[in-house]
Protein backbone atom coordinates (compact mmCIF):
# COMPACT_ATOMS: atom_id res chain seq x y z
CA UNK A 1 0.00 0.00 0.00
CA UNK A 2 1.79 3.25 -1.29
CA UNK A 3 0.71 6.54 1.31
CA UNK A 4 0.41 9.51 -0.07
CA UNK A 5 0.88 12.95 2.59
CA UNK A 6 -1.35 15.85 1.57
CA UNK A 7 -1.14 19.46 2.50
CA UNK A 8 -2.25 22.77 2.34
CA UNK A 9 -0.35 25.39 3.42
CA UNK A 10 0.01 29.02 3.79
CA UNK A 11 3.39 31.02 5.59
CA UNK A 12 3.93 28.04 7.79
CA UNK A 13 7.71 28.73 7.76
CA UNK A 14 7.81 28.15 11.50
CA UNK A 15 6.38 24.72 12.14
CA UNK A 16 6.39 22.63 8.55
CA UNK A 17 9.78 21.51 8.91
CA UNK A 18 8.66 20.07 12.09
CA UNK A 19 5.46 18.60 11.18
CA UNK A 20 7.69 16.88 8.25
CA UNK A 21 10.30 15.59 10.21
CA UNK A 22 7.70 13.21 12.39
CA UNK A 23 5.84 11.64 9.12
CA UNK A 24 8.53 12.01 6.45
CA UNK A 25 9.14 8.38 7.21
CA UNK A 26 5.47 7.03 6.80
CA UNK A 27 4.98 8.12 3.56
CA UNK A 28 6.03 7.18 0.29
CA UNK A 29 5.53 10.92 -1.31
CA UNK A 30 5.16 14.40 0.35
CA UNK A 31 2.07 16.60 -1.61
CA UNK A 32 1.93 20.50 -0.65
CA UNK A 33 -0.31 22.68 -2.28
CA UNK A 34 0.54 26.26 -1.34
CA UNK A 35 -2.02 28.64 -1.58
CA UNK A 36 -0.07 31.90 -1.82
CA UNK A 37 3.02 31.99 0.81
CA UNK A 38 5.56 34.68 1.13
CA UNK A 39 7.86 33.22 3.67
CA UNK A 40 10.40 30.25 3.30
CA UNK A 41 7.92 28.01 3.19
CA UNK A 42 8.09 26.26 -0.33
CA UNK A 43 11.62 26.21 -0.01
CA UNK A 44 11.31 24.19 3.26
CA UNK A 45 9.02 21.61 1.72
CA UNK A 46 11.44 21.56 -1.26
CA UNK A 47 14.33 20.33 1.56
CA UNK A 48 11.65 17.38 2.29
CA UNK A 49 11.38 16.43 -1.55
CA UNK A 50 7.92 17.45 -1.64
CA UNK A 51 6.23 18.09 -4.93
CA UNK A 52 4.87 21.59 -4.64
CA UNK A 53 1.86 23.35 -6.69
CA UNK A 54 0.39 26.59 -6.07
CA UNK A 55 -3.52 26.93 -5.48
CA UNK A 56 -5.32 30.15 -5.80
CA UNK A 57 -7.13 30.65 -2.72
CA UNK A 58 -11.10 30.42 -3.13
CA UNK A 59 -12.16 30.60 0.07
CA UNK A 60 -13.25 27.23 -0.28
CA UNK A 61 -10.67 24.75 2.24
CA UNK A 62 -12.65 21.72 0.30
CA UNK A 63 -11.33 22.56 -2.72
CA UNK A 64 -7.67 23.12 -1.73
CA UNK A 65 -7.72 19.86 0.00
CA UNK A 66 -9.10 18.16 -3.02
CA UNK A 67 -6.56 19.73 -5.58
CA UNK A 68 -3.92 18.14 -3.14
CA UNK A 69 -5.10 15.05 -3.20
CA UNK A 70 -5.49 15.03 -7.10
CA UNK A 71 -2.44 15.42 -7.19
CA UNK A 72 -0.66 12.25 -4.93
CA UNK A 73 -0.41 9.00 -6.46
CA UNK A 74 -0.71 6.64 -3.74
CA UNK A 75 -4.15 4.47 -2.49
CA UNK A 76 -4.46 5.89 0.41
CA UNK A 77 -3.97 9.74 1.39
CA UNK A 78 -2.70 10.89 4.95
CA UNK A 79 -3.61 14.70 5.39
CA UNK A 80 -2.05 16.67 7.87
CA UNK A 81 -1.88 20.47 9.11
CA UNK A 82 1.37 22.43 9.39
CA UNK A 83 0.77 22.98 12.89
CA UNK A 84 0.40 19.44 13.55
CA UNK A 85 3.28 16.60 14.55
CA UNK A 86 2.84 13.09 13.96
CA UNK A 87 3.05 11.24 17.59
CA UNK A 88 2.39 7.91 16.93
CA UNK A 89 2.07 6.09 13.73
CA UNK A 90 2.19 2.06 14.44
CA UNK A 91 2.43 1.47 10.31
CA UNK A 92 2.19 -2.39 11.01
CA UNK A 93 -1.19 -1.99 12.37
CA UNK A 94 -2.37 0.11 10.40
CA UNK A 95 -1.35 -2.01 7.21
CA UNK A 96 -3.46 -4.94 9.08
CA UNK A 97 -6.53 -2.76 9.49
CA UNK A 98 -6.34 -1.18 5.75
CA UNK A 99 -4.75 -3.48 3.38
CA UNK A 100 -7.12 -4.77 0.69
CA UNK A 101 -10.07 -2.02 2.44
CA UNK A 102 -11.97 0.81 2.16
CA UNK A 103 -11.90 2.88 4.99
CA UNK A 104 -11.84 6.27 6.23
CA UNK A 105 -9.40 6.26 8.86
CA UNK A 106 -9.70 7.96 12.30
CA UNK A 107 -6.48 9.43 14.09
CA UNK A 108 -6.69 10.90 17.36
CA UNK A 109 -6.20 14.80 17.37
CA UNK A 110 -4.37 16.36 20.82
CA UNK A 111 -4.84 20.16 20.94
CA UNK A 112 -2.93 22.18 22.89
CA UNK A 113 -3.97 25.21 24.22
CA UNK A 114 -3.62 27.56 26.82
CA UNK A 115 -6.65 28.88 28.98
CA UNK A 116 -6.73 31.59 32.06
CA UNK A 117 -3.09 30.19 31.85
CA UNK A 118 -3.38 27.06 32.12
CA UNK A 119 -1.99 24.58 29.60
CA UNK A 120 -4.74 22.07 28.37
CA UNK A 121 -5.17 19.70 26.06
CA UNK A 122 -8.32 18.66 24.02
CA UNK A 123 -8.59 15.18 22.30
CA UNK A 124 -11.12 14.20 19.49
CA UNK A 125 -10.93 12.10 16.36
CA UNK A 126 -10.83 12.96 12.44
CA UNK A 127 -10.71 11.58 9.29
CA UNK A 128 -7.06 11.32 8.26
CA UNK A 129 -6.05 8.31 6.22
CA UNK A 130 -8.30 7.37 3.52
CA UNK A 131 -8.64 5.78 -0.48
CA UNK A 132 -7.09 8.47 -2.60
CA UNK A 133 -10.41 8.22 -4.97
CA UNK A 134 -12.36 10.30 -1.69
CA UNK A 135 -12.92 13.98 -1.93
CA UNK A 136 -13.85 16.46 0.95
CA UNK A 137 -17.03 18.68 1.23
CA UNK A 138 -17.65 21.91 3.19
CA UNK A 139 -16.09 25.25 2.85
CA UNK A 140 -14.61 24.70 6.06
CA UNK A 141 -14.55 22.34 8.76
CA UNK A 142 -14.56 20.00 5.57
CA UNK A 143 -15.07 16.52 5.86
CA UNK A 144 -14.48 13.57 3.69
CA UNK A 145 -17.63 12.70 1.67
CA UNK A 146 -17.72 9.08 2.04
CA UNK A 147 -19.65 6.23 2.84
CA UNK A 148 -16.88 3.95 3.90
CA UNK A 149 -16.96 2.46 7.43
CA UNK A 150 -15.21 4.47 10.23
CA UNK A 151 -12.63 2.81 11.81
CA UNK A 152 -10.33 4.25 14.59
CA UNK A 153 -6.26 3.80 13.84
CA UNK A 154 -3.40 3.94 15.96
CA UNK A 155 -2.20 7.13 14.65
CA UNK A 156 -1.72 9.95 17.49
CA UNK A 157 -1.36 13.53 16.00
CA UNK A 158 -0.18 16.60 18.24
CA UNK A 159 -1.91 19.92 17.38
CA UNK A 160 -1.40 23.77 19.04
CA UNK A 161 -2.65 25.79 16.13
CA UNK A 162 -5.17 27.28 18.48
CA UNK A 163 -1.88 28.40 20.86
CA UNK A 164 -2.06 32.24 20.15
CA UNK A 165 -4.08 31.89 17.09
CA UNK A 166 -4.05 34.76 15.06
CA UNK A 167 -6.88 37.36 15.31
CA UNK A 168 -7.34 37.48 11.45
CA UNK A 169 -7.71 33.38 11.44
CA UNK A 170 -10.77 33.62 13.71
CA UNK A 171 -12.09 36.43 10.93
CA UNK A 172 -11.41 34.49 8.38
CA UNK A 173 -13.17 31.44 9.42
CA UNK A 174 -16.14 33.68 10.52
CA UNK A 175 -16.54 35.33 7.22
CA UNK A 176 -16.68 32.11 5.33
CA UNK A 177 -18.87 30.50 8.07
CA UNK A 178 -21.61 33.26 7.90
CA UNK A 179 -21.72 32.93 4.59
CA UNK A 180 -22.26 29.29 4.16
CA UNK A 181 -24.74 29.44 6.82
CA UNK A 182 -26.75 32.07 4.85
CA UNK A 183 -28.01 29.21 2.95
CA UNK A 184 -27.09 26.26 4.58
CA UNK A 185 -28.28 26.22 8.20
CA UNK A 186 -26.35 23.51 9.45
CA UNK A 187 -26.54 23.10 13.10
CA UNK A 188 -22.29 21.61 13.44
CA UNK A 189 -21.33 24.86 11.06
CA UNK A 190 -23.53 27.01 14.06
CA UNK A 191 -21.41 25.19 16.10
CA UNK A 192 -18.22 26.06 15.24
CA UNK A 193 -19.01 29.69 14.46
CA UNK A 194 -20.16 29.75 18.05
CA UNK A 195 -16.52 28.80 18.77
CA UNK A 196 -14.95 31.06 16.91
CA UNK A 197 -17.11 34.33 18.23
CA UNK A 198 -15.64 32.34 21.79
CA UNK A 199 -12.32 32.15 20.14
CA UNK A 200 -12.44 36.70 19.94
CA UNK A 201 -13.88 36.41 23.62
CA UNK A 202 -17.06 37.55 22.49
CA UNK A 203 -19.85 35.79 24.58
CA UNK A 204 -22.72 36.92 23.69
CA UNK A 205 -22.46 36.25 19.89
CA UNK A 206 -21.20 33.14 20.40
CA UNK A 207 -24.26 32.56 22.57
CA UNK A 208 -26.72 33.11 19.64
CA UNK A 209 -25.17 30.41 17.80
CA UNK A 210 -24.78 27.82 20.45
CA UNK A 211 -28.03 28.37 21.07
CA UNK A 212 -29.30 27.31 17.86
CA UNK A 213 -26.97 24.91 17.26
CA UNK A 214 -28.51 23.27 20.03
CA UNK A 215 -31.95 23.53 19.26
CA UNK A 216 -31.47 22.36 15.63
CA UNK A 217 -28.42 19.55 16.24
CA UNK A 218 -28.50 16.15 15.68
CA UNK A 219 -28.40 14.42 19.47
CA UNK A 220 -26.77 11.72 18.18
CA UNK A 221 -24.03 13.11 16.66
CA UNK A 222 -20.46 12.59 17.71
CA UNK A 223 -19.64 16.72 18.38
CA UNK A 224 -23.42 17.07 20.39
CA UNK A 225 -21.90 16.52 24.22
CA UNK A 226 -18.78 18.90 23.45
CA UNK A 227 -21.75 21.49 21.83
CA UNK A 228 -23.65 20.96 25.12
CA UNK A 229 -20.54 21.38 27.31
CA UNK A 230 -19.30 24.55 25.48
CA UNK A 231 -22.70 26.08 25.69
CA UNK A 232 -22.64 25.76 29.21
CA UNK A 233 -19.59 27.05 29.38
CA UNK A 234 -20.51 29.82 27.52
CA UNK A 235 -23.94 30.27 29.75
CA UNK A 236 -21.90 30.50 33.08
CA UNK A 237 -19.06 33.28 31.70
CA UNK A 238 -22.06 35.07 30.93
CA UNK A 239 -23.83 34.32 34.30
CA UNK A 240 -27.21 33.24 32.47
CA UNK A 241 -27.59 31.08 35.75
CA UNK A 242 -31.36 30.95 35.15
CA UNK A 243 -30.89 29.36 31.68
CA UNK A 244 -27.80 26.87 33.24
CA UNK A 245 -29.91 25.64 35.91
CA UNK A 246 -32.30 24.66 33.18
CA UNK A 247 -29.91 23.13 30.75
CA UNK A 248 -28.29 20.61 33.54
CA UNK A 249 -31.80 19.75 34.44
CA UNK A 250 -32.70 18.42 30.91
CA UNK A 251 -29.07 17.19 30.12
CA UNK A 252 -28.38 15.87 33.48
CA UNK A 253 -30.26 12.47 32.05
CA UNK A 254 -28.28 12.43 29.08
CA UNK A 255 -24.88 12.99 30.25
CA UNK A 256 -24.56 10.59 33.68
CA UNK A 257 -21.28 9.04 32.20
CA UNK A 258 -19.93 12.48 30.56
CA UNK A 259 -17.25 14.12 33.11
CA UNK A 260 -17.02 17.35 31.62
CA UNK A 261 -20.50 18.14 31.61
CA UNK A 262 -20.07 17.37 35.94
CA UNK A 263 -16.77 19.88 35.78
CA UNK A 264 -18.87 22.64 34.74
CA UNK A 265 -21.54 22.20 36.38
CA UNK A 266 -18.84 22.25 39.73
CA UNK A 267 -17.53 25.15 38.28
CA UNK A 268 -21.40 26.74 38.02
CA UNK A 269 -22.71 25.42 41.49
CA UNK A 270 -19.60 27.53 43.12
CA UNK A 271 -20.25 30.75 41.08
CA UNK A 272 -24.20 30.50 41.68
CA UNK A 273 -23.05 30.33 45.13
CA UNK A 274 -20.50 32.75 45.11
CA UNK A 275 -23.32 35.26 43.67
CA UNK A 276 -25.69 35.73 46.10
CA UNK A 277 -24.68 33.30 49.00
CA UNK A 278 -28.10 33.56 51.23
CA UNK A 279 -29.92 32.75 48.21
CA UNK A 280 -28.34 30.00 47.02
CA UNK A 281 -26.39 28.09 49.62
CA UNK A 282 -28.52 25.18 49.10
CA UNK A 283 -26.65 24.50 45.96
CA UNK A 284 -23.66 24.41 47.91
CA UNK A 285 -23.03 20.66 48.66
CA UNK A 286 -23.53 20.29 44.72
CA UNK A 287 -20.45 21.93 44.01
CA UNK A 288 -18.16 18.73 45.72
CA UNK A 289 -20.72 15.95 44.31
CA UNK A 290 -20.43 17.56 41.10
CA UNK A 291 -16.77 16.88 41.60
CA UNK A 292 -17.03 13.89 43.15
CA UNK A 293 -18.54 12.00 39.96
CA UNK A 294 -15.94 13.41 37.75
CA UNK A 295 -13.79 11.01 39.11
CA UNK A 296 -16.22 8.38 39.67
CA UNK A 297 -16.68 8.33 36.08
CA UNK A 298 -13.02 9.25 35.05
CA UNK A 299 -11.79 9.86 31.37
CA UNK A 300 -14.41 8.14 29.79
CA UNK A 301 -13.27 7.07 25.84
CA UNK A 302 -16.79 7.29 25.22
CA UNK A 303 -16.83 10.87 24.23
CA UNK A 304 -14.09 13.68 22.64
CA UNK A 305 -13.22 16.56 25.28
CA UNK A 306 -11.06 18.36 27.61
CA UNK A 307 -8.07 16.22 29.00
CA UNK A 308 -8.26 15.59 32.44
CA UNK A 309 -11.90 16.40 33.30
CA UNK A 310 -12.32 12.70 34.74
CA UNK A 311 -9.07 12.89 36.68
CA UNK A 312 -6.76 15.63 37.74
CA UNK A 313 -8.94 18.57 36.96
CA UNK A 314 -11.49 18.20 39.45
CA UNK A 315 -9.19 16.17 41.78
CA UNK A 316 -7.63 20.09 41.76
CA UNK A 317 -10.99 21.59 42.36
CA UNK A 318 -12.54 19.34 44.56
CA UNK A 319 -9.02 19.94 47.01
CA UNK A 320 -9.66 23.54 46.73
CA UNK A 321 -13.80 23.12 47.98
CA UNK A 322 -11.95 21.12 50.74
CA UNK A 323 -9.37 23.87 51.63
CA UNK A 324 -11.48 26.33 51.55
CA UNK A 325 -14.05 24.95 54.13
CA UNK A 326 -10.91 23.84 56.49
CA UNK A 327 -10.51 20.28 56.02
CA UNK A 328 -7.18 20.67 55.08
CA UNK A 329 -5.89 16.96 55.46
CA UNK A 330 -8.67 16.02 52.49
CA UNK A 331 -7.24 19.23 50.76
CA UNK A 332 -3.80 17.96 50.59
CA UNK A 333 -4.74 14.46 49.47
CA UNK A 334 -6.84 15.49 46.78
CA UNK A 335 -3.95 17.94 45.52
CA UNK A 336 -1.19 15.25 45.73
CA UNK A 337 -3.49 13.21 43.82
CA UNK A 338 -3.80 15.63 40.86
CA UNK A 339 0.06 16.19 41.72
CA UNK A 340 1.35 12.63 41.11
CA UNK A 341 -0.85 13.19 37.50
CA UNK A 342 1.49 16.01 36.83
CA UNK A 343 -1.16 18.76 37.20
CA UNK A 344 1.06 22.02 37.45
CA UNK A 345 -1.13 24.25 39.50
CA UNK A 346 -1.78 21.28 42.01
CA UNK A 347 2.08 20.88 42.54
CA UNK A 348 2.29 24.17 43.29
CA UNK A 349 -0.59 24.48 45.68
CA UNK A 350 0.62 20.95 47.58
CA UNK A 351 4.24 22.83 47.83
CA UNK A 352 2.78 26.09 49.56
CA UNK A 353 0.72 24.09 52.07
CA UNK A 354 3.77 21.66 52.83
CA UNK A 355 5.92 25.02 53.17
CA UNK A 356 3.25 26.64 55.53
CA UNK A 357 3.08 23.40 57.48
CA UNK A 358 6.93 23.61 58.53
Amino acid sequence: MKLSLAMIVKNEEEKLARCLNSVKDHVDEIVVADTGSTDKTKEIARSFGAKIYDFAWCKDFSKARNFSIEKTTGDYVLVLDADQVLLQFDMQSVLKIMEGKKVLGLAEIINHYTQNGQKMAHRSFTGAVFPREARYVGAIHEQIDSSYPRVRLPISIFHDGYENRAEEKFKRNIEILENVLKTNKDPYLMYKLAQEYKGLNQPDKADRHFSSAYRTGDRSSAYFPNLVAEYLHNLVDLKLYAKVLELVKNEEKNYSDFPEFYFICGKFYTELVLSNPKQHIGYFPKIKESYEKCIAIGENPKYQGVVGMGTFMPMHNLAAFYEVTGDLASAKAYYKAAADLGFAPSQKRLQELMAAKR
